[in-house]
Order: C-alpha cells, then sequence, then structure tokens
C-alpha cells in the first residue's frame, strides 16, 4: 500500500491532492514569485526565508471548489508576511469572488495577529483556469453599488494578483521546478479532446513517470493521473478506460494501484453524488415547509421573499425554522436570512 494514498487528499479531492503536491514546497512558490510577481515584492522579500505554513484557511463556501497553500517570508525591514495562493477548481468564476477572498484573508489574519493587535502583510494571489475569461472585479470597492467617487475615504479597498492559466503557460518555459510546470502544462491538457488529448497525455505521462523514477515521488504520478480521471470524466469527452490504459503504461515500477484508485475513485464519486442528491431533498423540503408555514401565518409571500428563501443557505434556513414561532412578521422573517 503507498503511505500518501488517504481517501481525503488524493480520491476526495484529486484537484487538492495534486495542487498541493505542485505548490507545496518553498522551491515550488520561490520559483512562481520570482517568474510572476513584480520587482517591488521581490526586492524587499529574503527569498531563501520561504517556507510552507502548513495550514489551510479555505472555509465551507471555498471547500469544494478550492485550495490553498500558505507561504510565511521575511521582509528586509524585519518583519514576516505571507504569501496566500488560492486555486480556483471551478469551470466559471464568481462575481464575488474578491469578497469571499476578503473573508479568506481575514481568517489568516485571525490567526497571525499579535499580542498589539497588529497584523502581518499578505500578498494575496489568485488562480483561475477555467475556460471562460475572468470578468468579475478583482477589486473590493468594484463590487459596491452605485457611484461612490464621492465616498472613497470610507470604502475599504482590497485588491488580489489574478493568474489565469494563459498567464502561467505563458512563463512556462522559464520553470525549472518540474512539478510547478507539469502542473501548469496538465492543466492545459486537459482542455483537449479526443485523440489529440489522449496524444499529449501520453507523452505528458511519459516525461512525469520519468521524474518519478528519478525522484521517487510515486504520489506525484498518481495525483496526476487522478486530477486527469475525474476532470475528463466530468467532462464526459473521453472513455476514461484509454486514460486508465495509459497510466498502466508508465505506472511506476513494482505498483499495481492505477485501476484500484480509478475503482475507490468512482465510488467516491457516486456515494458524492448520493449524498448530495439527499442532501438537496432535504433543502427542498425545508423550503417548502418554511414557505407554507409563512403563508399559513402572514399571507401570500412577495416574489422576492420567495426568492430570498430559495436562495439562502441550508444553516440559514434552519435559523429561520427554529426561530418560526419567535416572529411577528414576514419583515423579521427576512431579517434572519440576512443576518
Amino acid at each position: 500500500m503507498l503511505k500518501f494514498l488517504d481517501r481525503y487528499d488524493i480520491i476526495n479531492k484529486p484537484h487538492d491532492g495534486l495542487f498541493i503536491r505542485a505548490l507545496g514546497d518553498a522551491e515550488a512558490a520561490r520559483e512562481f514569485i520570482e517568474l510572476r510577481l513584480p520587482d517591488k515584492f521581490q526586492e524587499r522579500m529574503k527569498l531563501d526565508t520561504i517556507k510552507s505554513e502548513d495550514t489551510s484557511y479555505v472555509d465551507e463556501r471555498f471547500d469544494r471548489f478550492s485550495s490553498d497553500r500558505v507561504f510565511s517570508v521575511e521582509l528586509e525591514g524585519g518583519q514576516k508576511a505571507y504569501v496566500a495562493y488560492l486555486f480556483e477548481h471551478k469551470s466559471k468564476m464568481e462575481r464575488d469572488t474578491i469578497y469571499q477572498l476578503l473573508k479568506y484573508y481575514m481568517a489568516i489574519w485571525d490567526d497571525k495577529m499579535n499580542e498589539d493587535g497588529d497584523i502581518p502583510l499578505i500578498i494575496p494571489i489568485l488562480f483561475y483556469h477555467g475556460r471562460e475569461d475572468w470578468t468579475a472585479p478583482t477589486k473590493l470597492s468594484e463590487l459596491i453599488m452605485g457611484e461612490t467617487d464621492w465616498a472613497e475615504e470610507i470604502i475599504p479597498e482590497f485588491e488580489c494578483y489574478l493568474y489565469t492559466l494563459e498567464d502561467l503557460v505563458e512563463v512556462m518555459p522559464g520553470m525549472t521546478v518540474p512539478k510547478l510546470r507539469f502542473y501548469i502544462e496538465v492543466l492545459s491538457i486537459v482542455r483537449e479532446k479526443g485523440e489529440i488529448f489522449l496524444e499529449l497525455f501520453d507523452e505528458f505521462l511519459k516525461n512525469v513517470s520519468e521524474y518519478v523514477e528519478r525522484s521517487g515521488e510515486d504520489d506525484f504520478y498518481y495525483s496526476v493521473y487522478l486530477y486527469v480521471l475525474q476532470d475528463k470524466d466530468a467532462e464526459e469527452e473521453i472513455d476514461s478506460a484509454k486514460v486508465i490504459d495509459i497510466a498502466r503504461k508508465y505506472e511506476p515500477e513494482g505498483r499495481d494501484r492505477v485501476k484500484t484508485l480509478a475503482d475507490e475513485l468512482k465510488e467516491e464519486a457516486k456515494q458524492e453524488g448520493f449524498e448530495e442528491g439527499k442532501e438537496k431533498g432535504r433543502r427542498e423540503e425545508l423550503i417548502d415547509t418554511l414557505v407554507t408555514f409563512l403563508e399559513g401565518r402572514f399571507g401570500v409571500l412577495s416574489e422576492d421573499l420567495e426568492e430570498k428563501i430559495e436562495a439562502s443557505s441550508m444553516e440559514d434556513l434552519k435559523k429561520l425554522r427554529e426561530n418560526f414561532f419567535n416572529i411577528d412578521s414576514l419583515e423579521e422573517a427576512e431579517e434572519i436570512l440576512s443576518e
């Protein structure tokens, strides 16, 4: 058995497993900084002090579709700063991502605040590899409704560095850390279809296997394989059996895990779909119950309130249910959903 193969890391979240293995060490983080971050940052960083924090700050909203990695680095003035990488696995962007990112960085500040209440500098880096062009705001102020020039001094500003797959492919020739280069390459390959994908994947996995043979990092091989298998299955663009056959051809010597891992991934996906179905059913049942009870007490609901109930999280719906007999108006119900 392979010691690294825990179900959460490599079976439950192939995206996460590959991301962490590709960008999880200081060498890869340093190369990315040298290739992409502006000189004004590099000039102030002691790049030989980069160290992984080995802590994730991804919350429940981000957990399924995002991975993160945080590194500490010393600055010339002696302070410690943090470089936080957040990778979006979603195929489509969401307009409020910058707002969610702010909450993510607040979690880091909550953890790193010193006894005097001071917080460290965080350099936020967002990866996005969806096929849809990124058009969502990268500044918090761009989310605020209406004309706000007259109120600039009271609007908090927060901005992230956004890098798309195309941005990273552009600097791939300059990459010297193999896992970082392989990571960007596989993200590009899975976009291809049919025989073109199979040809590229075959050559790619051959190169990965040669690296694994030299380095002994079998876990990286299986992480790449499972990421591709899940991605192509999700897209339903290709027979997964062909992916498995290629993976078997280059599998690390002495191992026989390719087919077993594919079966485990399939079973995990089936179980996840079953659990999601149950959760969706519970949510719809709770919404129907709340609407029925509210209309019974206060009359027909407005279209806006119905839409708000439909869009509410399961947590907020449960909160409304718990407080149902303590509210005296639909306005109070709406306030509970807005908290």
